[in-house]
């Protein structure tokens, strides 16, 4: 006896009666061919394709720096299912050996547990590889497509044997304690594959694009915002970051203002529950109506049809389309999409205000306007792939289970259930992926923000001091250096001087877009990081070089100025701003539309609409940027006189380019190098021989400006 097994052992690759060739046979394939095809191919694969991996990654790869790697339980989890499928195959060969049927051990299983404990290893080896060493190339988001492919294969033929469901040589049936031990070997090595699979998707154990080499540099300390509060960790599972991301989104479904659309919630979640019910007895209506043809006496239940007609046309499905109740459900549910998308926008918004002008000027507009665009369409999808295919998709599959193991046995109904949440979960991962990037929008950090207990600015007077301001975009470089100045209520400060001297880091910090590395601003003896941000900038009037106008109306743009102001105040406005009798010989008057960036307007209409925003908000305190230095002379001489209406009474800083337009200045400040090298009035200035007179006469040589015969006169007694 001993001899014939040991016969059998060395020489049989198949079982008896079942050659290899044989590949179709009964309505299915034999475990012999279906077992060594596979493993085979496996195996092939992850030594050919893994080597070439391996001999790249020696060539061209790095090591990565170990702190930054990842510590995941998952990364834990997934080695050790790689490490269990050769396991299980050894504990197969050996039961089969000591327990299992005639006791015999065929040449294919010792082939197949010999390939598989070479290859799952193997695998592993290739998966350290992957976690510790980089390519040179964009930092990795996930595995390789070598480790993908091979998990992936080995998941699709685990459930190939599900075509040999039929066959008595398999062991669906559970007749035997042989079918029952390999029907469980079965379903752990099914489970492992499945884990490895959704793993593998994961790539817990990949650093990503965490590397130092890619980051962006965070300068300064800023408060967390209220976005990153309760995440999880970017390593957690995904139904961890999903319900974290759900409940994130929560109070933008809930419409906590409005009865008439909370009503509508409840009613598409009452429509909701009708369908599923619906769906449980449109099969046993159809069971019904199949089982009254063979009843006798045979008679027509015209009754069933009737209510199998009815669910079905509610249900839909076929050629009916959606059926009525989810129908009627998407009609009602556009409202709350509505209430979303707004909501969702006017929070993104809200967020984008707050952050510094540092993160502005990092980011391209159109970039972030397509994030956003995108971020809430996804939003919307997402809720309701959620409340209306995920949730109900659990509740068929925990139908589905129920119904497989009452009427199979349990391990059908595992396999049902492990197959469908991956699906789910595989759903949910790609829903996410549109919608992550307006996410790291929402969780962009801060860098200005109200101290705790700000209180609003108070403007009585409108004086404006910088004491011993010191200020850097980067530590590398200092653009301004102990800058102190003083603009009293009323009066008019001019800075001048060349590119990149601070003139225009001066009127940043003004508006707190940055704060300041030492010293202090004050506004009538109030600091400004003590104050609200709104309010100070409420106080603050800007007429900029480009005026930035949106694509509506001139009466709109004004009023954008005063978004609650009067038409009778914007008429004024226009009035004091000398252009009210232009946009009266428009068509359309203050209707007319100014086009894209207000390019249907000319130069002086886009400015002069500025100036008549900034005199309608009325500020304390006003900012002229270069206002005119991108007009020609002729348009700056005739809107001069509109700029001093706006300025008249108010405190002024101008920063100019054209010297000519800062004459009349209480006091011209002279930068250079984020230092004031000088000061005084335009005559002291002159006759003082400094930087600023060279800045004057260089555009007097230029023929620059000085068309006007009144200022030509005085610049010919200044060289006199």
């Amino acid at each position: 006896m001993e001899n014939n097994t040991t016969l059998n052992f060395c020489k049989t690759f198949c079982p008896p009666n079942i050659t290899f060739n044989e590949i179709w046979v009964n309505h299915g394939m034999s475990k012999c061919f279906m077992d060594t095809v596979s493993t085979t191919i496996l195996s092939m694969y992850i030594i050919i394709f893994g080597s070439f991996q391996l001999w790249m990654y020696r060539q061209y790869g790095t090591n990565i720096n170990p702190n930054v790697l990842p510590k995941s339980k998952l990364y834990n989890l997934q080695k050790f299912c790689l490490y269990f499928v050769p396991i299980l195959s050894v504990a197969r060969i050996v039961l089969q050996a000591t327990l299992l049927d005639d006791r015999t051990v065929y040449g294919y299983m010792l082939l197949t547990t010999i390939l598989t404990m070479i290859s799952y290893p193997y695998s592993v080896y290739v998966l350290r590889v992957e976690r510790h060493r980089l390519l040179p190339s964009v930092p990795p988001r996930g595995h390789g497509l070598v480790l993908l492919g091979f998990w992936t294969q080995a998941f699709v033929f685990e459930n190939l044997v599900f075509i040999n469901i039929g066959r008595i040589e398999w062991w669906f049936h559970l007749n035997t304690l042989t079918d029952q031990i390999e029907m469980a070997l079965f379903v752990l090595r099914y489970v492992s594959s499945l884990l490895i699979f959704a793993l593998g998707l994961r790539a817990p154990g990949i650093a990503g694009s965490s590397f130092p080499d890619y980051q962006n540099l965070n300068d300064g300390q800023s408060q967390r915002y209220r976005y990153y509060q309760g995440r999880q960790d970017d390593n957690s599972s995904t139904w961890k970051n999903a319900w974290y991301k759900v409940k994130t989104l929560a109070p933008f479904l809930w419409p906590k203002t409005d009865f008439l659309l909370q009503v509508r919630v409840l009613f598409c979640f009452i429509l909701l529950a009708s369908g599923r019910v619906i769906n449980l007895y449109v099969p046993i209506y159809n069971k019904k109506i199949v089982d009254s043809v063979s009843a006798t006496p045979l008679q027509f239940r015209w009754d069933l049809v009737l209510i199998y007609v009815g669910f079905k046309f509610l249900q839909g499905g076929g050629t009916g389309g959606m059926g009525v109740l989810n129908n009627l459900r998407s009609f009602m549910w556009i409202r709350i999409q509505q209430y979303t998308t707004r909501e969702v926008e006017i929070e993104l918004f809200r967020h984008l205000h707050t952050l510094s002008l540092r993160w502005h000027l990092g980011r391209k507009t159109g970039e972030v306007l397509r994030v956003m665009d995108r971020g809430t369409d996804s939003i919307n999808n997402l809720l309701n792939y959620i409340l209306f295919s995920i949730l109900p998709t659990i509740v068929d599959i925990i139908i589905a289970v129920i119904f497989f193991v009452s009427a199979f046995n349990k391990w059908f109904g595992l396999i049902v259930f492990s197959t469908m949440v991956l699906y789910i979960d595989r759903a949910i991962q790609k829903n996410f992926v549109d919608m992550e990037n307006m996410f790291e929008l929402l969780r962009e950090e801060q860098e200005v923000i109200d101290a705790p207990g700000a209180g609003p600015l108070i403007v009585k007077r409108g004086q404006v001091e910088f004491s011993n301001i010191t200020f850097s975009y980067t530590p590398e470089r200092l653009v301004l250096k102990n800058v102190s100045f003083v603009a009293p209520a009323g009066k008019t400060i001019a800075l001048v001087g060349p590119s990149g001297a601070g003139k225009s880091t001066i009127m940043r910090l003004l508006f707190r877009f940055y704060d300041v590395d030492q010293g202090s601003i004050v506004i009538d003896g109030q600091n400004l990081k003590t104050v609200k941000q709104d309010t100070l900038r409420s106080a603050i009037g800007v007429v900029p070089q480009d005026t930035v106008l949106f694509n509506n109306s001139i009466k709109y743009n004004i009023q954008y100025g005063k978004i609650d102001a009067p038409e009778a105040d914007i008429v004024a406005a226009a009035k004091y701003a000398d252009i009210h009798e232009r946009i009266l010989s428009f068509p359309e008057g203050y209707e007319t539309q100014v086009g894209e960036r207000g390019l249907r307007l000319s130069g002086g209409e886009k400015q002069r609409v500025a100036i008549a925003r900034t005199i309608l908000k009325a500020p304390k305190i006003v900012l002229l940027d270069e206002a005119t230095s991108a007009l020609d002379t002729e348009t700056e001489r005739n809107i001069q006189s509109a700029l001093n209406r706006v300025c008249a009474d108010r405190t002024t800083i101008i920063i100019a380019h054209r010297l000519s337009t800062i004459i009349h200045a209480d006091e011209i400040l002279v930068l250079k190098e984020g230092e004031i090298v000088e000061r005084g009035k335009h005559e002291d200035l002159i006759s003082f021989g400094g930087v600023y007179q060279k800045m004057w006469e260089a555009q007097l040589r230029n023929n620059v400006d000085i068309d006007d015969p009144i200022q030509r006169e005085i610049v010919e007694s200044d060289e006199k």
